[in-house]
């Protein structure tokens, strides 16, 4: 039997911890982009250290920590029952939807090269992509958020009513 301290700690939210620890994968990502796509910037009191550099290195231990801890959190969420094969399903499609629309925007965005398709009118395939992306991307966003906030909370509902009409069944 779990000590009462492990058995509450294990009941208390770990929204606002995750939400920070991936705050710090996503600060750690924006140091790295910063530096591969500007120009070094140099202090006087650094050396020959550009900027960009120092933030990584400031920023590699509290992401690198906090990574480790969100595989950790992930492995105990992992043992929860399975999700339902077609709620999976429709989980990966909104996460591919929303990565190839991001990766083409970023693609326009850093000025890769467009290749117009005749088919199309010469419209650039790239952006064609971007076009016919954007409605499943909009969708698989909101499913990927009402997910994220009401999946676990709904999950919790259906119990507490399950349990309640066991209760009321019992009492009859």
């Amino acid at each position: 039997m779990p000590a009462p301290s492990d058995a509450k700690a294990n009941d208390e939210p770990l929204a606002p911890t995750i939400i920070a620890a991936w705050t710090f994968q996503v600060l750690f990502l924006a140091a790295l982009a910063w530096d591969f796509t500007s120009e070094p910037l140099y202090l006087m009191s650094a050396g020959p250290l550009s900027v960009q550099f120092l933030i990584e290195l400031v920023m590699a231990l509290p992401c690198s920590l906090s990574a480790i801890w969100l595989v950790g959190v992930w492995r105990r969420r992992k043992a929860r029952p399975a999700v339902d094969p077609l709620v999976r399903a429709v989980d990966v499609g909104a996460g591919l939807s929303l990565a190839i629309f991001l990766g083409t925007g970023l693609w326009i965005w850093f000025g890769g090269p467009l290749r117009p398709v005749a088919l199309f009118g010469g419209m650039p395939l790239q952006l064609f992509i971007a076009y016919v992306v954007v409605a499943p991307a909009l969708s698989g966003l909101v499913w990927v958020i009402l997910r994220a906030t009401g999946g676990e909370g709904q999950r919790l509902g259906l119990r507490k009513a399950d349990h309640a009409a066991e209760k009321r069944s019992a009492q009859v």
